[in-house]
């Protein structure tokens, strides 16, 4: 069985918007921590994690460990201490597996943090 590790982390970063995009940035749009909860909010979405969704859940020799999806409406940079919880989750769901095959990640290339 491959075991596939996913996650979304996403912002469009505007660095001349005041403040910072914090966890109530990103509540007020997408801030989910549980695979079930994950799970429920993407299958059948048109998204990357809903396209991860539908492929792999129906692979009966893969098996996709939703861990985080963040996304935050377009605003002001991230705060350091929530990038260093979505490198916190993603290391510790690696490091408490015996085996990895993949990571996954919904990604925006345009996302800047505090550091």
């Amino acid at each position: 069985m491959k075991k596939i590790i996913c996650g979304q982390f996403k912002q469009e970063t505007n660095r001349y918007s005041p403040g910072l995009s914090n966890e109530k940035t990103y509540r007020e749009r997408e801030y989910i921590w549980d695979a079930d909860a994950i799970k429920t909010h993407f299958t059948g979405t048109k998204t990357e994690i809903g396209a991860f969704l539908d492929v792999l859940d129906s692979c009966e020799h893969c098996e996709l460990l939703p861990v985080m999806a963040l996304n935050a409406y377009p605003g002001p940079v991230t705060a350091q201490c929530i990038w260093n919880q979505v490198a916190e989750r993603l290391l510790e769901a690696i490091d408490t597996q015996p085996h990895i095959d993949g990571v996954l990640l919904a990604l925006h290339g345009a996302m800047v943090t505090e550091e």
